[in-house]
């Protein structure tokens, strides 16, 4: 309490170190009780907030097994909670504990102590008397081990983090529910089992992190004892988990080292457990069946060929009362037609076993000469019992459709030998189709289901050629060109609608399909057209002056003036766009790596052009002063052979156009994504080790300049705006935003373009995207010191 006066009042001297000068008594009395009441709630408050509780653990009602510490059975009493003040000393706290232990004897040492899953483990000991308990981080319920800091019950103890004990799932396989198995014994199925099912036998154990594999190995059986990893879930399904091997290495590796962690589980494999059927071992994947709860199929009753028919579907389960996995398939089938009570039914009618894809399409069928592991059937998964002849041993099951149609409405089904030719599998479909005449081929659809290049080996069988039970063969129209040979598509590109052309063209009859003409506008935003003027058959030993001749021959192309093949620019087409121009014109095709599914688009010139391996074909066009928007592009040869830097193209701009390459902007064109990319005199950051700077490279990434890109430039000298997109990039992006909105909304949705045949070209109706040609991809790694 405290008293104050006016700041007026004159002290007197005798007041001078007087607090309570003048102060009447009964205040003076009170403020004394008052400041008694708060020194005493100080000191209450002082210590509720610095008591805590600690856990003592005594080492005699302790014993190590397993790696920690664990109460002995018959101990009473050997935890005990003792309150203390954490401002207290180490040293005050083992007196304490010294008084309540009449009858210890010797050192005592305490240790923090944590429980874990595996039991309890020692860390730091509590070696500074004079340290306060709670400078030594004992918090309110710290763990503290009583003992003499050496043994427990005569057995050393190892402390700290790295020697955590670690708390394993041992799986072992259970060799007695394997004979009840064999002789027949029926079990019961539970649904609340653990993950190992009734084949295994599981059961915990800890053990010190700090151990070594092989350690954990002796301690658990012979030394030709497999420990094995628990694989990823779902890896195998159907009933069979995967495990993994621990090689001969891991074997001198601690269990902290492998960061193995409470809970994980260890197949332990004794030598005598590998000769079951619940075990299979291939290399170092070792596959765990458990009978119990993977013995069962689901076969369904499926009256028609297609999954959709299910209103006269019937369903049934049989579920066998012994392991399905040694069972054949043929078993399976005449096992679940005696359970549906299908007898009457399907007499004189064959049927088959199919599987389903999670988009309800029926699988081929399953050869029923396999057992139900052989061939890959999952247990705990539905078949379907479909009319049907199912396939040999030696045959293959395949889908077939007519025409560049992927839909899998049109597809039939066959059973033929795998030793089938080519040339007669084709026969065979074309016979079973209805069609007429010779002039039809077969094309194999790939894994993305869009259809691939042509089966041009008609001698060879289809197990030569890799024709897998369940591959989509298309018949498409068109004969195949003779061994060596290739036919390929022509397009003939015209700038600006040559109006000579396209008037002979209405009146001629191309060779294009169902003699209808096509003609499509590039899609690279070159602004020429192109015109579907027939094919052309030539052997790949010719040159490529030679497939230039052979082309202007074509009748299309009768009121085209080409006066030399010197004269006509061969372009490779990629989807709808112009991709790459073929160079060299005495070397052969198949030089030219020019696959049978290439096609290719000609291009009439003013003048004669040879160009080099070397020199890009360029489109650059010059930026209108003051407007958003270009004058007509023209070409640029550009030799790249001694440097393709920007510096050197922005100079070969400054010839072309007679200005100072300084006052010059440049900037690709993306015309997918109605975007450009300036080009600057960038420089490549090198790093302080590296002797070498990079040479910088157009024609890598992020320009990736090839023939036939569309580079903008701008006369700074009078255009001082560097920006280069015009109002049609303004459309082109608005109309992609909506686009990709729209296909956000119906995602669901996907529609496939029809693919080219031999008679179509690169108009894909539909937006799916374009396929490129397949070629041989060469990798070459170096050598690095």
């Amino acid at each position: 309490m405290l008293f104050y006066r006016k700041a007026e009042l004159q002290r007197p001297e005798e007041a001078k170190g007087n607090p309570s000068y003048k102060v009447p008594p009964h205040l003076l009395q009170l403020a004394q009780e008052e400041n008694c009441k708060l020194q005493q709630r100080r000191e209450a408050f002082d210590a509720s907030s610095n008591t805590i509780e600690v856990r003592l653990h005594l080492a005699p009602h302790y014993q190590v097994k397993n790696g920690a510490l664990h109460p002995v059975e018959t101990a009473k009493d050997s935890v005990i909670t003792v309150t203390f003040d954490r401002r207290k000393t180490v040293g005050d706290l083992r007196l304490s504990i010294y008084q309540m232990q009449d009858l210890w004897e010797g050192d005592m040492a305490l240790t923090v102590a944590r429980s874990l899953p595996a039991g309890l483990h020692l860390y730091n000991t509590l070696s500074d008397d004079q340290q306060s308990l709670y400078s030594a981080a004992i918090r309110d319920g710290s763990d503290l081990f009583v003992w003499n800091g050496r043994e427990v019950g005569g057995v050393s103890v190892q402390t700290g983090s790295e020697w955590e004990p670690v708390l394993l799932t041992l799986v072992r396989p259970s060799l007695e529910e394997e004979e009840e198995e064999e002789e027949g014994v029926a079990m019961a199925r539970g649904g609340g089992g653990d993950a190992g099912g009734g084949g295994l036998a599981r059961m915990e154990r800890g053990f010190a992190g700090g151990a070594t594999l092989g350690a954990v190995r002796e301690a658990l059986g012979p030394e030709d004892t497999l420990l094995c990893q628990e694989g990823r879930p779902g890896c195998s399904g159907g009933g069979a988990s995967g495990w993994r091997v621990f090689p001969a290495t891991d074997m001198h590796r601690t269990l902290k080292e492998l960061a193995l962690r409470d809970g994980d589980a260890l197949l332990v494999l004794e030598p005598q457990t590998l000769d079951t059927s619940l075990i299979s071992v291939s290399g170092d994947i070792v596959t765990v069946t458990t009978p119990s709860d993977c013995r069962w199929l689901q076969v369904e009753f499926c009256s028609s060929r297609e999954p959709q028919g299910r209103k006269s579907r019937m369903k049934g389960r049989g579920r066998g009362e012994r392991s399905l996995h040694p069972e054949l398939l043929s078993e399976v089938k005449q096992r679940a037609i005696e359970e549906l009570q299908l007898q009457d039914q399907l007499q004189g009618v064959k049927c088959c076993l199919r599987q389903m894809d999670s988009m309800g399409k029926l699988l081929p069928p399953v050869c029923e000469d396999l057992s139900v592991r052989e061939a890959g059937v999952k247990l705990m998964t539905s078949l379907f019992l479909c009319p049907g002849d199912a396939p040999g041993p030696r045959q293959l099951f395949l889908y077939f459709s007519v025409g560049s149609s992927t839909s899998a409405a049109g597809e039939q089904e066959l059973i033929v030998e795998e030793s089938l030719t080519v040339k007669e599998c084709l026969a065979l479909i074309v016979k079973m189709a209805g069609l007429e005449g010779e002039a039809w081929h077969l094309r194999k659809m790939d894994w993305c289901e869009e259809v691939g290049d042509a089966l041009t080996e008609e001698d060879a069988t289809l197990a030569e050629l890799k024709i897998h039970s369940g591959d989509t063969l298309v018949v498409t129209e068109g004969r195949l060109p003779p061994k060596g040979f290739l036919k390929l598509p022509v397009w003939f590109c015209v700038e600006h609608r040559n109006d000579t052309f396209m008037e002979a063209q209405e009146n001629h009859v191309t060779n294009g399909v169902d003699g209808e003409k096509e003609g499509v506008s590039a899609a690279d935003g070159s602004g020429a057209d192109m015109c579907f003027v027939g094919h052309v058959e030539i052997s790949g030993e010719a040159s490529l002056d030679d497939l230039k001749t052979q082309v202007m021959t074509l009748p299309s192309l009768q009121d085209v003036c080409v006066p030399a093949p010197a004269f006509l620019r061969a372009w490779v087409l990629e989807g709808r766009k112009l991709g790459k121009i073929l160079r060299g014109n005495q070397l052969p095709l198949k030089k030219l790596k020019l696959g049978s599914g290439a096609e290719l688009c000609v291009q009439q010139l003013q003048k004669e052009e040879n160009l080099g391996p070397k020199e890009l074909l360029l489109r650059v066009q010059m930026g209108v002063p003051g407007e958003r928007d270009y004058y007509p592009p023209e070409e640029l040869v550009w030799d790249t052979s001694r440097d393709s830097s920007p510096r050197a193209l922005r100079h070969a701009l400054a010839s072309q156009y007679g200005l100072s390459p300084d006052s010059l902007h440049i900037a690709k064109h993306f015309p997918d994504k109605y975007s450009w990319m300036p080009i600057s005199n960038w420089s490549q950051q090198v790093s302080k080790r590296k002797k070498k700077k990079k040479a910088e490279n157009l024609q890598g990434a992020p320009f990736h300049l090839k023939d036939g890109d569309l580079i903008g430039v701008k006369n700074l000298l009078i255009d001082n705006n560097k920006d280069f997109s015009t109002l049609r990039d303004e459309l082109g992006q608005q109309r992609l935003q909506q686009e990709a909105e729209s296909r956000r909304k119906s995602r669901g949705q996907q529609n496939v373009g029809a693919e080219p045949g031999l008679d179509t070209g690169p108009e894909r109706k539909g937006p799916g995207k374009c396929r490129k040609p397949e070629v041989a991809l060469s990798i070459n790694v170096g050598v690095f010191r």
